[in-house]
C-alpha cells in the first residue's frame, strides 16, 4: 500500500507501507473524470499533473486530512501501479479493507455546485441525488466500509457526514440504515448485498463484479478481457463454494448493478480454471481435490540444510505470500508443491537456518489469514486444500503464542470468522487418551534421538480432524554443536499403535 504526504514544499510524496501497521490515514472517494485528467502515481513521482482536473482533488485531500490531524492520505488515482496487473489485482481484492482501515473518507461530489443552505432535507437530498457518485459501482464500498465518511461539495464544502445525513443516503442507495451505521456486512445474505448495487454503473464492463468483492468477503483474481459473463460465472463459483446454506446462495435472478451493457445471466456449462498458475505446464500436474484431500498433510520442512535453491525460493514465496496477504500466490504454491515435490504445503512454515531452530513460530498460512482477516472464500479454499484449524502456534513475533487460526481471529475481533475455524473433528478422541497417546509417542521419539531434550516434537490433537488420521510430521532436532536435522514421522491413529520413521 502506498499512501500520499503533503510536504511543505506543496509537493506531493508517496510512502510504500510493508505490513498490515499503517499510519493513521484519509481516504479519497470520487468519480474518476477522463484516464488523462486523473493524476497517476507517475505524475506524482516525476513531480508532473498539476495542471490536470485531478490535481485539484488531491490538493482538497491534503489540505482536508491536514486539518483533521492526519499526516498520510491515499488516493486511488496515483497510489496504485495500473500498469502492473498483479499490483492492479491485489489492490482492488485489499480495497474493501483499505477504506475499513482509513481514519477518515471524504466523498468529493464533483457534480454537486450549489452554495445556498437547504430548508429542509428533502431538497438537499434531491440535489444529492442528482450526483453521479450514487450511481458508480466502486463508490458502494467506499460507502459502506469506513466508519466515517465525510460528503464534501465541489468547491470543498462539507455538506455532512454518513451518520447527519443517514435518512438521505438511506433514501437514495436503499441501504439499510444499519449498515450505514456500520453493522457487518456479513449479517445481510449475499442477495441481499447484492441488490444494494442494483442500478450503479461501471466503466469496465467486469469492474461490475469485480467491486462486489468486498462486499462480499471473496478474493478472486482480476481477468481484465474476461467479460462480465465469465467473471460473473467465477464469483458464483466462489459463492456457492463459500456459502454453507442454499439459501444465502446467489441467485441467477439476483439483482446486479449494470456496467454499460445489462449483466446476463451466464450458462453453467462452461467453468474454465482461471486461476494464474506459477507455469503453463503446470495444470497437467495438478492433483485432483478430492486427492488433495485426503493425502496426508504436511506441516513443513522447518530447517533449510539439505534442500536445493529452487525449493527453498519456492517454499519462502509461499510463506512471503502469505506475509503479504497475496493469496492467490499462496494457493497456487500449495498446488505447485503437489504437483512438483508431492508434498502439501497448506500447513506449511516459514524455514530457517538450523542456528536459529528455536525461533520457529510454526506460524501457517491458515495462522496468516484469520490474522489479516483474510476473505472467507480464502480461509475456506485454505482449509479445503488441507489447512489444519486444531494447528496452534508457538513463537510468533505478531504476539499471538499457543492459538489456533480460529482463537487467532477471536482476539482480533473477526467473529465471522471464528466459525468457519472452528474445527470439525471426524475422529473424536477424549483428550486425555490423546494426551496419553502423545506421551507415549514423544517418549519413542525420545528414546531414539537419545532423550535430545531440544526436540520438536508434534502435536497428535490435528489428527482427529483428519478424515484419514494420518500425517507426515517435521521434527527439528538441535545437537550441542547447534546444528539441527529434520526427521519425518509418520504418525497414524488405530488403537494405540503409532508408527515413525526416521
Amino acid at each position: 500500500m502506498r499512501l500520499l504526504r503533503f510536504e511543505p514544499n506543496e509537493e506531493f510524496r508517496l510512502t510504500e507501507i510493508i505490513g498490515e501497521d499503517p499510519p493513521p490515514y484519509a481516504i479519497l472517494s470520487h468519480t474518476w473524470g477522463a484516464d488523462h485528467n486523473e493524476v497517476s502515481l507517475r505524475d506524482v513521482v516525476e513531480g508532473t499533473g498539476k495542471t490536470k482536473p485531478g490535481y485539484r482533488k488531491l490538493i482538497f485531500c491534503a489540505e482536508q486530512s491536514r486539518g483533521d490531524g492526519l499526516d498520510f492520505f491515499w488516493v486511488d488515482t496515483c497510489c496504485i501501479d495500473k500498469s502492473s496487473s498483479a499490483e492492479l489485482s491485489e489492490a482492488i481484492n485489499c480495497m474493501f479493507r483499505w477504506y475499513k482501515n482509513a481514519a477518515k473518507c471524504y466523498v468529493h461530489l464533483s457534480d454537486f455546485v450549489e452554495d445556498t443552505a437547504f430548508s429542509d432535507s428533502s431538497e438537499l437530498q434531491k440535489a444529492l441525488r442528482k450526483c453521479s457518485w450514487f450511481t458508480r459501482g466502486w463508490t458502494l464500498q467506499e460507502l459502506i466500509a469506513p466508519a466515517v465518511v465525510e460528503f464534501f461539495s465541489a468547491n470543498g464544502t462539507k455538506l455532512g457526514d454518513k451518520i447527519s445525513l443517514i435518512q438521505e443516503v438511506h433514501a437514495i442507495t436503499k441501504i439499510p440504515i444499519p449498515v450505514l451505521q456500520g453493522n457487518p456486512v456479513s449479517k445481510y445474505s449475499t442477495d441481499e448485498r447484492m441488490s444494494w448495487a442494483e442500478g450503479r454503473r461501471t466503466r469496465r464492463k467486469e469492474d461490475a463484479v469485480y467491486s462486489l468483492l468486498g462486499i462480499l468477503d471473496i478474493y478472486m483474481p482480476l481477468i481484465y478481457g474476461e467479460g462480465e459473463k465469465r467473471a460473473l460465472i467465477r464469483l458464483r463459483r466462489e459463492i456457492r463454494e463459500l456459502s454453507n446454506s442454499s439459501s444465502d446462495s446467489f441467485s441467477p435472478t439476483s439483482p446486479t448493478m449494470k456496467p454499460e451493457i445489462e449483466l446476463p445471466r451466464p450458462a453453467e456449462t462452461t467453468q474454465p480454471s482461471t486461476r494464474n498458475r506459477l507455469k503453463p505446464s503446470l495444470a497437467t500436474h495438478l492433483v485432483a481435490r478430492e486427492v488433495q484431500q485426503t493425502a496426508p498433510m504436511w506441516p513443513g520442512n522447518i530447517i533449510t540444510t539439505r534442500f536445493t535453491k529452487q525449493y527453498l525460493e519456492h517454499r519462502d514465496a509461499l510463506s512471503s505470500g502469505a506475509y503479504s496477504g497475496h493469496w492467490n500466490d499462496v494457493l497456487n504454491h500449495i498446488e505447485f508443491g503437489i504437483a512438483e515435490y508431492g508434498e502439501n504445503w497448506a500447513n506449511a512454515v516459514r524455514m530457517k537456518p538450523a542456528q536459529q531452530a528455536d525461533g520457529i513460530s510454526f506460524w501457517t498460512p491458515l495462522h496468516q489469514a484469520a490474522y489479516l482477516c483474510a476473505p472467507a472464500n480464502i480461509i475456506k479454499h485454505l482449509i479445503h486444500q488441507g489447512a489444519l484449524r486444531t494447528l496452534r502456534t508457538r513463537l510468533s513475533d505478531l504476539g499471538h503464542q499457543d492459538l489456533t487460526a480460529g482463537e487467532i481471529a477471536h482476539s482480533m475481533g473477526y467473529h465471522h470468522l471464528v466459525d468457519i475455524l472452528a474445527p470439525v473433528i471426524h475422529h473424536p478422541v477424549p483428550p486425555k487418551t490423546i494426551a496419553r497417546l502423545q506421551a507415549l509417542f514423544h517418549e519413542i521419539i525420545r528414546a531414539d534421538c537419545a532423550n535430545d531434550e531440544f526436540l520438536i516434537l508434534p502435536d497428535l490433537t490435528p489428527l482427529t480432524e483428519l478424515r484419514t488420521p494420518e500425517m507426515w510430521f517435521p521434527v527439528g532436532k538441535r545437537g550441542a554443536n547447534g546444528y539441527a536435522r529434520v526427521s519425518e514421522l509418520k504418525a497414524d491413529k488405530a488403537g494405540t499403535s503409532i508408527n515413525s520413521r526416521f
